[in-house]
């Protein structure tokens, strides 16, 4: 506390005060921004030297900088605390936040308005915006203080702004916390029963509104197939032609798992059911939304004969989903779609035609920059290097079980502890997979996920066969076996192969009449026989890892690496170290010429 005031002191005596009265008001009143224009400060502080001011400030202060990249002015940290306490109490303040949301306003930049707006205590506007159908747009509701806002706030101002409300609503119901989701669906069960008892509006409003109702209840109910397509049926009847102004044709469909049948077969035995089910029923909800979804029919017929075997039908509904998927710019259909293809591609045989799919649908999915499919893609990575025996490329995020950096909704229904369970396995550490294998059931417990169920019990097969011997392993599988059964899937068995082979090969020997079984263990031998064929020399290194190697052979060093890419030391250590091991090679110097013969870079 002492140091703080010391090194307030300086700041005050050696900075602050030797600017004349003008300026430092300007400071006081560009402080409520973190970054900015020259053009936004003139807009926010209403000072008409602010251009002037702030290059006389960037000469003369260390602490006010200009990036000449991103064209914006930012002070430092050390300046702009020292500011901002000066700050508290000041008369212009609110005036001042209210300006800066009105600069975002301007830009289209709603979030950083709605913030702004925030600060200023403009509750009410924020609600008329986000209740503007223009505005609408994924996770507008998600802004800094926006939960508070909407807590504190009457049913009744709320009622008055629907479009905004239902949009908090739908946060409350994909958060993935239980109280939260709860806490949602009571809000949505009112809002609707207020707007089926409500006199005093236009009936075609009142349908409108509560088609809207219906759509975000899908929300609510997901994961129930046969209730999502009630609810969407139910809204399609209402809005009569129209569209949703909620949920647009960019609305995350898949809600980031790369696995679409994934997040709706639930119940074992109706594998076969949930697929008629979701194929007939769910392309109802794209006529509502603006062609949100197109080609899901295809992509669920597409993962259901891989799982099952069906491998004739695989490329096709694949290719399928893939094109009618783009024809309304559904790239979470289209990245299931392409997924699937892999795992087909390298089940046949032909790896490299996968990994050339892979390395495309990266680069489609990189231009357009979005968290939830930039993780969906990590997901795939992670599998497919996983089937593959490739540790060093499965993303460090899932190697570590480092969740964080991910952002996928509904906790991503949990396919990423498939992909941290192949990890783990790769790296050969079977206690700690054992052990894994009894907590993840929790993860896969919250939707019901069966395919996750049975990959968590292959895992934990394989893990006690390295620790306890061929009968305690046997036994884990034979269970893994039943499971499968009960819905004929026999892929996710194959792609452990090299660690299951063995158990397989000796439970089909004791159940000789048993078909599934032993179509089971052909799936295995074939694609263990696949693997042996790839070719050594193989590498890939992921997108991260040629950012690191490209800044190296600038000659950058570890730290300026680091603050390049705005990740750790240690992150960018990490990284080298699996470069190198992958090019097998001794250090910086010869893996850059590696890269350069191998073409990889």
């Amino acid at each position: 506390m002492g140091r703080n005031s010391i090194i307030d002191e300086l700041i005050d005596k050696v900075i602050y005060n030797t600017y004349d009265q003008r300026i430092r008001q300007f400071l006081l009143k560009i402080a409520v921004l973190d970054s900015f224009t020259a053009e936004q400060a003139l807009f926010v502080t209403q000072e008409n030297k602010a251009n002037e001011f702030l290059k006389k400030l960037c000469r003369q202060n260390a602490f006010i900088k200009y990036d000449e990249v991103l064209e914006f002015y930012k002070i430092h940290n050390v300046l702009l605390d020292f500011i901002r306490v000066k700050q508290q109490g000041y008369s212009e303040l609110t005036m001042l936040y209210k300006r800066a949301g009105d600069w975002y306003v301007k830009k289209e930049e709603y979030i950083s308005a709605y913030e702004y707006f925030y600060r200023a205590g403009e509750t009410e506007y924020i609600l008329s915006l986000l209740n503007s159908v223009g505005t609408v747009t994924n996770g507008h509701a998600q802004f800094y203080g926006s939960f508070k806002l909407f807590e504190s706030v009457s049913r009744e101002l709320l009622f008055k702004y629907p479009i905004a409300y239902l949009q908090y609503i739908s946060l409350l119901l994909l958060s993935g916390n239980a109280k939260a989701a709860e806490n949602g669906a009571k809000r949505l069960n009112e809002l609707e029963k207020y707007y089926e008892n409500a006199e005093n509006i236009y009936p075609n409003l009142k349908k409108y509104m509560l088609a809207e109702i219906c759509i975000i209840r899908i929300f609510a109910v997901f994961n129930d197939a046969e209730k999502m397509i009630e609810c969407s049926n139910k809204a399609l009847d209402l809005i009569e032609g129209g569209q949703s102004c909620l949920i647009k044709r960019n609305s995350p469909f898949t809600f980031g798992s790369p696995h679409f049948l994934y997040s709706y077969f639930k119940q074992p035995g109706f594998l076969k059911q949930t697929v008629k089910t979701v194929a007939a029923g769910f392309p109802s909800f794209a006529l509502c939304s603006d062609g949100c979804g197109t080609g899901c029919e295809y992509v669920v017929l597409a993962e259901y004969a891989l799982e099952t075997g069906d491998r004739k039908s695989v490329e096709l509904n694949a290719f399928k989903a893939k094109y009618k998927a783009k024809t309304k710019e559904q790239t979470g259909i289209v990245i299931c779609a392409v997924f699937t293809l892999i795992r087909l591609y390298i089940l046949e045989g032909k790896t490299s035609e996968g990994l050339a799919l892979l390395r495309e649908l990266r680069e489609d999915v990189a231009k357009e920059n979005d968290a939830i499919y930039n993780t969906t893609l990590d997901l795939c990575e992670g599998y497919i290097y996983g089937c593959l025996g490739q540790l060093s490329n499965i993303p460090l995020w899932l190697q570590t079980g480092e969740m964080s950096p991910a952002s996928f909704l509904y906790q991503g229904m949990a396919f990423n502890y498939i992909v941290y369970g192949k990890a783990v396995l790769l790296s050969k550490n079977y206690i700690e997979l054992e052990m894994l294998t009894e907590i993840f059931p929790q993860y896969f417990s919250i939707l019901g996920n069966r395919l996750g169920f049975l990959h968590n019990q292959i895992l934990n097969a394989a893990a006690k066969f390295r620790l306890y011997g061929s009968a305690e392993g046997c036994a884990a599988m034979y269970k893994a076996l039943e499971m499968g059964q009960e819905d004929d899937i026999i892929l996710p068995f194959a792609e452990y192969s090299p660690d299951i082979i063995e158990m397989v090969r000796h439970i089909a020997g004791r159940n000789t009449e048993d078909k599934y079984i032993k179509a089971v263990y052909r799936c295995c031998r074939q694609y263990l026989s696949n693997l042996k064929k790839l070719p050594g020399s193989m590498v890939s290194l992921s997108p991260r890892e040629k950012e690191v190697l490209i800044l190296t052979s600038e000659g950058l060093k570890r730290h300026e690496i680091a603050q390049r890419l705005m990740i750790s030391d240690s992150t960018v250590k990490t990284h080298l170290e699996n470069i190198y091991r992958k090019l097998k090679v001794r250090g910086k110097t010869e893996a850059i010429k590696k890269v350069a013969l191998l073409k990889i870079v």
